[in-house]
């Protein structure tokens, strides 16, 4: 055999890698520039219709956004209604502060520095080299639901910091005031929950002190009663919350027999994640700190209203799948790419991702991957001397010891 020859077959893979890298950067690329453009125009029902910018306003007003909502104020544009609970406003008086445009534009960079950092801070988790990085921070820009929160000026990335940050950190005193942020949408309460079978207590009682603080404050600056402000969130989510994308709640809602029985639907989200929590009591109690955050935000996007946008929340999810070998591995990756990539194809060929179909579809497709987590002890955590093909180097073990847990 030639020398020629000889390079050709060394210089083939490193060639195969390029171009696989230089396709997943322009498809990130493409992928943000189209969110982008959606979050800048109103075209399509986008324009940052959901950014959570005028209740913002008005609480630096010192007026109850909520209230305005359920009087059908005009100052409540677009689909931003007040569904969070009052720390998010709180939080976001800066964006308030600012015209709507400026706003839109700080939030969309904002929005996109932070995806970039929790992709290379979960590959460094991972222990992914750069090439594996680059691919994650990829992954994660060309994702459907990182483009449509783009476009609609979603908060799920946001909330996913935080929460990075509370798991992470959640044997720390201080954990559960990130943790507070990311239950602003209550819809990820479950996230509260499996810390609690992971013997998290203080770190949940925290964050209800935080956030129970955060509706005085609310209170006070808006001139509410307390109670009234406790309860005006839950008040103004019966008309603003529609279907999820892959739920129990929005498949029970399907039915004749549970469609506009709400209480009831809200009792088997809840009982479900109890449920799911306590089938994975000991896997959570186990595993490290990424697969409690994973399996948390599994259970979350599996009973409660979500839609494709706060599927971000999967991204603990990867690092758990890398950890994963042989055929969980494959469906694994299987079942990521239909929730971050298929569903989106499939909406561009003509189903609508709100089609019944596709909803009951991606719900049995969360609880596959829910089954396949919980199932395979390997997810729990990285095992000593396991070497990531991506990366090329040993798998990091103290991971866990951040959190403690």
């Amino acid at each position: 055999m030639n020398a020629p020859s000889i390079v050709a077959r060394a210089t083939r893979p490193q060639v195969l890698r390029t171009v696989a890298l230089l396709v997943a950067v322009l498809a990130a690329v493409g992928s943000v520039a189209i969110g982008a453009r959606r979050a800048l125009s109103p075209e399509g029902g986008f324009g940052s219709s959901d950014f959570q910018w005028s209740p913002a306003r008005l609480f630096l007003e010192g007026v109850d956004p909520y209230q305005a909502r359920l009087d059908g104020s005009p100052e409540i544009i677009l689909t931003q209604s007040p569904n969070y609970l009052h720390l998010l406003y709180e939080l976001l008086v800066p964006f308030g502060a600012m015209p709507f445009r400026t706003a839109s534009i700080v939030w969309l960079v904002l929005t996109v520095v932070l995806a970039i950092g929790l992709a290379v801070f979960y590959a460094r988790t991972a222990s992914l080299g750069r090439t594996g990085t680059l691919l994650l921070v990829a992954m994660v820009l060309a994702s459907t639901p990182m483009r449509l929160g783009l476009g609609y000026g979603q908060h799920a990335v946001f909330l996913l910091v935080f929460a990075t940050i509370a798991f992470a950190a959640a044997a720390r005193p201080w954990a559960g005031a990130p943790l507070a942020v990311s239950l602003t949408k209550y819809s990820f309460a479950p996230l509260a929950l499996v810390l609690l079978v992971a013997g998290r207590l203080r770190t949940v009682v925290v964050a209800g002190v935080v956030l129970l603080a955060a509706a005085v404050v609310f209170a006070v600056v808006t001139s509410t009663d307390l109670l009234e402000a406790l309860l005006a969130p839950f008040e103004v989510s019966r008309t603003a919350v529609g279907d999820g994308a892959a739920d129990l709640m929005t498949v029970a809602g399907l039915t004749p027999w549970l469609d506009g029985n709400d209480l009831f639907v809200t009792a088997l989200a809840v009982g479900g994640s109890v449920l799911l929590a306590g089938l994975a009591r000991r896997q959570i109690r186990s595993g490290d700190w990424v697969f409690v955050l994973g399996i948390a935000s599994v259970i979350s996007l599996l009973c409660f209203k979500h839609l494709v946008h706060d599927l971000v929340f999967l991204l603990p999810v990867v690092v758990l799948v890398l950890r994963l070998r042989g055929a969980r591995a494959v469906w694994g990756w299987v079942l990521l790419a239909y929730h971050w990539f298929l569903v989106g194809v499939v909406s561009q060929l003509g189903t609508p991702m709100d089609h019944p179909a596709v909803i009951v579809t991606s719900f049995l497709a969360m609880s596959a991957l829910y089954a396949v987590l919980v199932g395979d002890p390997r997810a729990l955590r990285p095992a000593d001397g396991d070497v990531d093909g991506a990366a090329g180097t040993t798998a990091r073990t103290p991971v866990r010891e951040l959190s403690g847990s």
